[in-house]
Parts: C-alpha cells; sequence; structure tokens
C-alpha cells in the first residue's frame, strides 16, 4: 500500500545493540506521517519506524513523504526506505554488512597472502644458502 503524507513527531535515538563482534550503535527515526483524503478530510496518523547503522538521505518535520509498505491500522509500519518527496530524493536506512562483504575484509585477505608469501620465499632462500655449503 502507498502511504503518502506529512512528516510530524519526527525523532531520533540511538540504541546499543550486542552481536557475536562486540555492541554497535543502531540510528531509529520515529515519526507520524499525517495523511488527508481528497476532501481534505483527516485521516488517521501512520506511525513509523526506521532503523539502521546510518542513514543515507534525511527527514525532518513538515517534509511530504511516501512509503510503499504494508499498513495495518493501528500497527507500527517498519520500513527501511521513503521517498522524500520534498527534497526529491530516496532515504535509506542501511543496515550493517557481514564482514566479508566489506572492502577491508578482502585488504586484509591481500595483505596476508602477501606476508605469507614472502615469508615461504625468504624461507626457501635461506634454506637454498644452507644447502650451498
Amino acid at each position: 500500500m502507498l502511504i503518502k503524507g506529512t512528516v510530524s513527531s519526527f525523532q531520533q535515538r540511538t540504541e546499543q545493540l550486542s552481536t557475536s563482534s562486540g555492541v554497535r550503535l543502531n540510528i531509529v527515526w520515529n515519526f507520524r506521517i499525517e495523511r488527508f483524503d481528497d476532501a481534505k478530510r483527516s485521516l488517521p496518523r501512520v506511525a513509523v519506524q526506521m532503523s539502521g547503522v546510518r542513514f543515507l538521505g534525511s527527514i525532518t518535520n513538515g517534509d511530504v513523504v511516501e512509503i510503499d509498505a504494508p499498513y495495518v491500522e493501528g500497527r507500527v509500519v517498519v520500513t527501511n526506505q521513503v521517498k522524500n518527496l520534498t527534497a526529491g530524493s530516496m532515504v535509506e536506512a542501511a543496515q550493517m554488512r557481514p564482514l566479508w562483504l566489506t572492502p577491508r575484509f578482502y585488504l586484509a585477505i591481500i595483505a596476508m597472502l602477501a606476508f605469507f608469501t614472502f615469508f615461504f620465499i625468504a624461507v626457501l632462500s635461506i634454506l637454498q644458502s644452507f644447502s650451498s655449503f
């Protein structure tokens, strides 16, 4: 269902989450979407929650937004993507990527391979120098 309206009661907080690799911070955005029908009559407000390790884009009170998400009246809509029609941009809550999907992981693998290659060559050259005696 497409939910369109104006942002109100915007709040941001951080939560500490325990993971297998330690504690990390998660950012949570809570806000309401004020909606109106074609005759300008007020419709029930929609409570929205977004969370992630960082946000790409921004939302503030008064922005007109659009969300394509399932909505059950009286329930909080949990989403990771909102279209900010006021700014003309997509706002996304970025989730933490698994370690093997980060460039740092691949750089560490390359560094280890280079180290062990150098170590192996050094050991071979030492062994060759002893065998020439």
